[in-house]
């Protein structure tokens, strides 16, 4: 996956199936990520 345009990305912080591709894709293409998740779920979830 490729990132075309210069976009940042404000998502839920995981790294696993389609928003982890997503997230690794506008990072790899020079666009800002911010993975916001509660402290809650941070045990439970592989974070980028």
């Amino acid at each position: 996956m490729k990132v075309s345009r210069n976009i940042d990305l404000v998502y839920g912080g995981g790294s696993i199936g389609l928003m982890g591709l997503i997230s690794q894709a506008v990072y790899n293409g020079g666009g800002h990520v911010i993975g916001v998740i509660p402290k809650t779920l941070m045990p439970r979830e592989v974070m980028f």
